[in-house]
């Protein structure tokens, strides 16, 4: 199933279900947005792909997400 199947709130995070393909174990995707609900989002899809959730900033109004690959 696709995250979005698992939890329709995930459609942006297809995107790095997508990119994280060519990223290797260990690497840090970093997104960047200004929905405030992504934070939830990124948590429950890290859940669910057995990612590491690193961290969450906001500055500006932009919110930083780290997400770490795992195996």
């Amino acid at each position: 199933k696709t995250a979005y199947e698992i939890m329709p709130s995930l459609v942006g995070s297809e995107m790095c279900i997508r990119d994280r393909k060519n990223l290797k174990t260990g690497d840090i995707l970093e997104v960047l947005t200004t929905d405030p609900q992504a934070i939830k989002d990124f948590q429950a899809f890290c859940e669910i792909t057995n990612c590491l959730f690193q961290s969450s900033n906001k500055k500006n109004g932009i919110i930083k997400i780290s997400i770490c690959k795992s195996i």
